[in-house]
């Protein structure tokens, strides 16, 4: 048994054929596809019930009307026939059945395989060709009941004993379900391969998936020695899961979380596949005020799928890794802020629901304290702002920020009032990164000529006094902005003292300005 190989091999109307080298003409012609394959029926008819009683219909048939039967049976007989048709060739063939099988599981790949099984050739299963193979035994109807060891229970035996006994080839079985839906899902494979996988992994321990660690070595952490060795062990099982269908991946989170898996492994998965499905998430494919750039990378045509994809992905996350820990500012989980960063400038990108940038802006002010300059730096996509930065979201961030730690009001006790603890400590170490950030921040937006007086103030007062040792960063930036909105912060002054006062001639202004300037 062979494929042609060579030019001169045969074609029919659709495609290239399939000849089975038995030496013996073939008597059964089955279209799959594009691909014509030229069979025996006895060996066909031995294993699959559904070819033995298309055969066998047609030939009971063509004997009745050969007999002198009533031809309304024929017609009749041949109507019952609706997803095959079986015709008897008229051409070169003369004695051979047509089979045609539309719409076939698998495609020609699987039935190849299924007819090399039929033909007693040993059967290589695999994780990719198991469920094909399952799903094309059952279209043939090869049971146990019409063939004692046949293809449906070696297919079956194998996804028990194998497949699922592995996550990874539970995966990849998973996978090549997608493109037999429904079937795939009416027999069972599915919901076991899912189950198999949400099963592995809360069995797992909590700082390992599967054998390997849940941290994505490449999730946008900041660069680290040697950070390619074992990259492959470490993203390899985030790697597979994130090769799924929307449909299928979130089907598979949700068996997790039913299975009690931990939250950390969760949000790395989510946040692997958002990575995987969608561009300029990864650090080196953005940078600073270059979101708009990345968005460009992605085709337009295919906007409105990652934008769905993008809020179901939030959607899924879960909700223990924004709770903080005894107030320390510091989230359950292994996504770090740079990634979140990324995901909510796509999001604002992408044009998110508002629910969604706000489930967002939540997680990310739970790693607040962890977050870089470069990080809030997010560039305003609308038309509305003026300023270059969105610093109204970085602002709601913030007010997220303190909210958790209730409400932001926890000052520096008196030295003696109260026994420092290791959460009292964390909290405080986490406030005053949060107090250095933002007076960093505040330098960087300073420059913004556009940036509105009362914006950069509320975002200056909105710490408490607790978050600053020093107040140096803070007069830095308030120093550049000076510099920079002289002339702006005057004007305000002035309306704001002099009230109806005729506003000061622009000579005068000028000359105040580049005192101040001084």
């Amino acid at each position: 048994m062979a494929r042609e190989e060579q030019p001169q091999q045969q074609h029919s109307p659709k495609g290239q054929a399939w000849f089975c080298t038995t030496g013996l003409p073939s008597d059964v012609v089955i279209e799959v596809g594009d691909m014509t394959f030229h069979l025996h029926k006895f060996p066909l008819m031995s294993k699959s019930k559904k070819i033995h009683d298309l055969i066998m219909n047609k030939e009971s048939s063509l004997a009745r009307h050969a007999g002198g039967g009533e031809e309304e049976g024929e017609d009749e007989g041949a109507g019952e026939i609706r997803e095959e048709q079986v015709v008897l060739e008229a051409d070169e063939e003369a004695d051979a059945h047509r089979i045609r099988l539309p719409d076939f599981p698998g495609g020609a790949d699987a039935f190849e395989l299924a007819a090399k099984f039929c033909y007693g050739v040993k059967l290589d299963l695999t994780p990719a060709t198991a469920a094909p193979l399952r799903c094309a035994a059952e279209r043939l109807g090869m049971s146990d009941d019409h063939a004692e060891d046949n293809l449906v229970s070696r297919a079956d035996r194998f996804m028990s004993h194998t497949v699922l006994r592995n996550p990874r080839d539970a995966i990849r079985a998973l996978k090549s379900c997608e493109d037999l839906l429904p079937l795939a899902d009416d027999l069972g494979l599915v919901s076991r391969c899912v189950d198999a996988i949400a099963a592995k992994a809360a069995a797992s321990t909590p700082t390992a998936l599967f054998g390997w660690p849940i941290n994505d070595a490449g999730a946008g952490d900041r660069p680290r020695h040697k950070k390619n060795a074992g990259a492959g062990a470490t993203s390899t099982l985030f790697d597979d899961l994130a090769g799924l269908s929307l449909a299928t991946f979130t089907r598979v989170i949700a068996a997790m979380r039913e299975r009690g898996v931990g939250p950390e492994v969760l949000e790395g998965a989510l946040i692997a596949y958002a990575k995987r499905s969608i561009p300029g998430l990864s650090r080196s494919d953005r940078h600073t005020g270059g979101g708009g750039a990345a968005a460009a990378a992605a085709p337009r045509s295919a906007d409105g799928d990652q934008k769905a994809l993008l809020e179901t992905v939030i959607v899924n996350l879960p909700e223990e890794t924004i709770k903080s820990s005894a107030h320390t500012g510091t989230a359950v989980g292994a996504t770090t802020a740079r990634v979140l960063f990324g995901l909510l400038r796509t999001a604002n990108i992408l044009q998110a629901s508002e629910a969604s940038r706000d489930m967002l802006e939540r997680r990310v002010a739970s790693r607040l304290p962890d977050a870089a300059v470069d990080d809030l730096l997010i560039p305003s996509y609308s038309y509305l702002v003026e300023t270059l930065y969105d610093v109204d979201c970085v602002e709601r961030i913030v007010r997220h920020f303190l909210e958790g730690r209730g409400g932001g009001v926890e000052e520096v006790d008196e030295e003696g009032s109260e026994a420092e603890t290791p959460g009292r400590e964390a909290s405080r170490r986490a406030m005053l990164a949060v107090g250095r950030l933002m007076d960093a921040y505040l330098g960087e937006i300073a420059t913004d000529a556009n940036l509105k007086t009362d914006k950069f103030c509320d975002l200056a007062w909105a710490l408490p006094d607790g978050a600053r040792v020093y107040d140096d960063g803070l007069y830095r930036a308030v120093d550049i902005y000076i510099k920079v909105s002289a002339e702006h912060i005057l004007n305000a002054i002035l309306i704001d003292a002099c009230g109806s006062m005729p506003v000061l001639r622009s000579r005068r202004r000028r000359s105040l300005c580049r005192h101040i300037q001084r």
